[in-house]
């Protein structure tokens, strides 16, 4: 922001989306001068990531969002201006960090109390402190193996699905594949 209030946009030289200018976000941004951010309207990450965003909506995150308004969208995982890749460690979505921000919302115990009817010690409330316990999480914890499954690699990071979904990664006519991703012969 200048001393007048008004942004001078300038994306982080090591953002993923640092070839950009303001206004292929921001419609009518360079409309006049000065430019008033608020007064611009953003587009929507999908409609240069569509695949990303088509999974999204399939997701049971698009509907708790639009119904709520509490569930992740593309800025809550990737930022909107310093987007960094997931091979860059200051990235939320870089392997050792991918627990902390799916723990974010999945250890937070109105977000459980709201979506998970299961009883305390269900997989769905332990998740997370589950996973971190996991052969998974103490591999990426502990051993610093980037190469390890996070969340995202099991769950697909933009359509997440439940597991009682035959489309979920997670579903037992699926497991097969998602395992056998990293793990030969399963």
């Amino acid at each position: 922001w200048s001393v007048t209030g008004v942004q001078t946009c300038a994306l982080p030289i090591d953002s993923r989306h640092r070839t950009l200018v303001c206004a292929d976000c921001h419609a009518g941004y360079n409309d006049g001068y000065p430019h008033v951010a608020v007064a611009a309207v953003s587009r929507q990450c999908q409609s240069c990531h569509e695949d990303q965003g088509a999974a999204y909506h399939r997701s049971i995150h698009a509907p708790n969002f639009d119904a709520k308004g509490d569930a992740p969208t593309c800025v809550s995982c990737h930022s909107s201006h310093r987007v960094l890749g997931s091979d860059d460690s200051r990235s939320p979505t870089y392997p050792l960090n991918v627990a902390r921000l799916c723990g974010s919302c999945h250890d937070k115990r109105h977000i459980l109390d709201a979506y998970f009817d299961a009883p305390a010690d269900s997989t769905a409330r332990t998740a997370v402190r589950d996973f971190r316990r996991s052969a998974h999480g103490l591999a990426l914890s502990q051993a610093g193996l980037t190469v390890s499954a996070t969340c995202s690699d099991c769950h697909d990071a933009h359509r997440v699905l439940p597991p009682d979904s035959t489309e979920s990664s997670l579903n037992r006519v699926n497991v097969k594949e998602t395992c056998g991703a990293c793990h030969a012969g399963v």
